[in-house]
């Protein structure tokens, strides 16, 4: 199975039991992105897909989400949770989700680089994610 983070399992499963509505946006591939987003239970998913010919990876890669891009996919994801950026949290931890922070409500690095931590509202250095229940709390139901 895929190692995760401690705690993530149980951040979600509160975050989802308060109405939290969940994105995974990565700038790795749709086959990884698919399986976390499946068996953490989020709602939609946005990544890169890998090739494939007659069943068998080609080598080829369909790049949707480039390592700097994801600002560009805010709008989609809001658009489909009927919310604006004001109204979203970003949880990251690489430069790829630094201009991210910049556009949502609370852009939250986590074990990021400092580089990364000066975009954010909020920086966590933690072992265990349930450490981010405490800072979503004012924000939710």
């Amino acid at each position: 199975g895929i190692p995760y983070c401690s705690g993530v399992r149980e951040t979600v499963a509160v975050l989802k039991e308060k109405g939290v509505r969940l994105a995974l946006l990565s700038s790795g591939l749709d086959v990884l992105a698919a399986r976390v987003a499946e068996e953490l239970d989020f709602d939609v998913w946005i990544a890169n897909g890998l090739g494939f010919t007659s069943g068998v990876v080609d080598g080829r890669v369909q790049i949707r989400v480039p390592w700097d891009g994801k600002p560009a996919h805010l709008g989609t994801i809001c658009r489909f949770f009927g919310t604006t950026p004001p109204e979203t949290a970003a949880v990251g931890d690489g430069v790829g989700d630094a201009s991210l922070f910049q556009q949502v409500g609370l852009g939250i690095a986590v074990n990021a680089e400092p580089a990364v931590c000066a975009c954010a509202h909020v920086s966590l250095e933690c072992s265990d994610l349930r450490e981010l229940l405490p800072v979503l709390a004012p924000y939710l139901p």
